[in-house]
């Protein structure tokens, strides 16, 4: 089974394209960091809020232990018990408002980490990728064709479909007339032309 070409033959394409491998993956890297700082930075709002639930939780059994305890005093005890229960109530729900906003916060948080990641990182990796998956089936292809027999006709005639006037031109005077009359010397330097726009070395 023919092993996947990954990278070009050529040395100035070779080096382009591991110089943008890097590129994508210092990207993805710093966006990453990026993401990791903001998480962290929106997470720092908790400290507020774990404040917030532990003096509420600490209040509230203060204050359910006060009721109890006035609950035995003469006359008074009752309604004074009743008053503080009233009050541990709402130092209860002051800790669950603290609980609630730290797993809001952890939330947003998260959430603001992978919109960075998705809106910075995503397209540009999918763009690479991308480019990279094209040229490697085009690299495997034009690589199987060079080692065919009749192989170069057909790289001629993508060469005369994909290249520019200039780059034709350069490479033979009457490119399409050479192909069409099948001339072994234009047909070969079309075939280079093609192989060397995706960074091939010739048969």
């Amino acid at each position: 089974m023919e092993a996947m070409k990954v990278y070009a033959e050529l040395p100035a394409r070779r080096t382009r394209q591991i110089v943008s491998d890097l590129c994508a993956l210092a990207w993805a890297a710093l966006w990453g960091w990026v993401a990791y700082l903001i998480h962290q930075t929106i997470q720092e709002l908790n400290r507020v809020t774990q404040a917030v639930t532990k003096d509420g939780t600490r209040l509230e059994g203060s204050l359910n232990g006060a009721a109890d305890s006035a609950r035995d005093i003469p006359l008074v005890g009752k309604t004074l018990g009743q008053k503080l229960a009233d009050a541990a109530g709402v130092a209860q729900s002051i800790a669950k408002s603290g609980q609630e906003g730290t797993e809001t916060i952890g939330q947003v948080a998260l959430f603001a980490a992978i919109a960075v990641v998705v809106g910075a990182v995503v397209p540009v990796l999918a763009l690479w990728l991308f480019l990279r998956v094209r040229w490697v089936y085009r690299a495997r292809t034009a690589v199987r064709l060079r080692d065919l027999p009749g192989g170069l006709d057909l790289l001629a005639l993508r060469a005369l479909s994909s290249a520019t006037l200039k780059q034709l031109t350069r490479a033979d005077p009457d490119p399409a007339g050479g192909w069409r009359s099948g001339d072994e010397g234009t047909i070969g330097r079309l075939a280079l032309l093609e192989l060397a726009t995706l960074g091939l070395r010739s048969r």
